[in-house]
């Protein structure tokens, strides 16, 4: 018989057959989790080593920009965020005025100062995942 045990620890048994193989077909982010295998006879019963299967995905949407001036007016912070999909996406800024995060660096906020921001100009987030040959975007012009 084999079972599967999801990331939050509910457990079901899949097969009932006799095979040694698991077929696992259409697979879904649902399919994450560890499997193994559990044999038993009116004598004894053993249990394989657990296998973990990681199924990769995009997240279901697109990635979201927004900003915040801090309380004492010294600061404007942009967020940006693309949450759901595994691995999480890297995620970086670029902005005019050499204000920006590089590709290289995983930074979701972008800090600058109040004063030196640069009004009407874009600031971009890139939004990469592993499955994506390019990277998503969202973009904030500053008024």
């Amino acid at each position: 018989m084999w079972q599967h045990e999801t990331p939050n620890e509910n457990i079901s048994n899949i097969s009932q057959s006799n095979s040694n193989i698991v077929d696992v077909a259409s697979i879904s982010r649902n399919h994450t989790g560890w499997y193994h295998c559990e044999v038993s006879n009116a004598v004894n019963k053993e249990t394989s080593n657990r296998l973990l299967l990681n199924v990769t995905y995009i997240p279901p949407v697109e990635p979201m920009c927004f900003s915040n001036v801090t309380s004492d007016k010294q600061y404007l912070m942009l967020y940006c965020s693309w949450d759901g999909g595994v691995p999480k996406a890297l995620l970086w800024w670029e902005g005019p005025g050499n204000q920006s995060k590089d590709g290289q660096e995983n930074s979701n906020i972008l800090v600058l100062r109040y004063g030196t921001a640069h009004s009407g100009k874009p600031y971009t987030c890139y939004a990469k995942h592993p499955l994506l040959a390019v990277a998503k975007t969202c973009t904030i012009t500053l008024g």
